[in-house]
């Protein structure tokens, strides 16, 4: 019997990925209606929050809530008390068409910024905008890639890591 590694059993396909992830931006026009596990229950009139993290260069066991012997335990308590992602794919081999995708719910060539740097069209809608419009306050902290029309979608731009600090 061969026995299949983590990744080959967890593996997602494609289509699949880009679903989940329409399915992230379509959800936050219709976020009245989320759903939240048992263990979370959503305040009386208040929105949840969400913290969204992207990052570069890093993989799925990088981190200790994926088993990683490394500590990380401000990222481990966010996963163990909010949504945890166990199978991901990637759009793009590139990292600003990955976030083209995953801020639009599209192919980065179907937004129009497939490219590494391309800035977004100025017709491109992207979700921090559809959040807005449900009474979020978004913000974006260091890289972002996604031009001044990507930008101007969030309420706040941080150009350094540290500016998370001020999201309180």
């Amino acid at each position: 019997m061969v026995k299949k590694n983590t990744y080959e059993k967890n593996k997602i396909t494609r289509r699949c990925a880009l679903a989940a992830m329409g399915g992230i931006a379509g959800g936050a026009v219709g976020l009245k209606n989320i759903s939240f596990p048992k263990t979370i229950k959503k305040p009386s009139g208040k929105l949840p929050n969400i913290i969204w993290f992207i990052s570069d260069d890093v993989s799925k066991p990088d981190h200790g809530c994926y088993g990683n012997p490394v500590r990380t335990p401000n990222i481990d308590m966010l996963a163990s008390e909010g949504v945890r992602f166990t199978s991901a794919f990637a759009t793009s081999p590139s990292c600003s068409p990955s976030r083209t995708s995953m801020f639009t719910g599209k192919y980065a060539h179907s937004a129009g910024a497939e490219n590494l740097h391309d800035p977004l069209p100025s017709s491109q809608k992207i979700l921090p905008s559809m959040l807005k419009e449900k009474g979020y306050f978004t913000g974006n902290c260091a890289k972002l890639h996604l031009g001044p029309n990507g930008e101007k979608q969030f309420d706040k731009i941080y150009k350094n890591a540290t500016g998370w600090k001020d999201f309180a």
